[in-house]
């Protein structure tokens, strides 16, 4: 029940989150004439993740788990929110690493969600 980690979507790309457990799109920064007025902006990186587990009660579970850890500083932004059977995580920041960071944590946080779901169950 383990999912990879689905592969990075270019924003302008469609997919789609029906036929695959999990879909996300990163959005690079627009192009500004100021760049330091671009690194101020807290949303210049953006990615969407959509998850899908076998139930709306499951997503829910997954949801009250992993929104407990909040991210450290001001840099990243992460909001977590169920619709459906779909755990939908919505990430952005300021720089591309540290986007990277918080999405490679969060995938980590899911994974011993699922773990510890698929051993002990609901």
């Amino acid at each position: 029940m383990t999912p990879s980690p689905p592969p990075i979507i270019p924003a302008n790309e469609s997919s789609s989150s029906g036929t695959i457990p999990s879909s996300s799109s990163l959005s690079p920064p627009s192009p500004s004439s100021n760049d330091n007025q671009s690194t101020n902006n807290n949303e210049n990186y953006k990615c969407f993740i959509e998850i899908q587990f076998p139930t709306t009660t499951c997503a829910q579970q997954a949801l009250e788990v992993l929104s407990v850890d909040q991210e450290i500083g001001d840099r990243v932004v992460k909001t977590l929110s169920v619709r459906d059977d779909l755990l939908v995580v919505n990430v952005q920041s300021s720089e591309a690493k540290m986007l990277r960071v918080s999405i490679s944590s969060f995938y980590d946080m899911l994974n011993v969600f699922l773990k510890c779901h698929q051993e002990f169950g609901s």
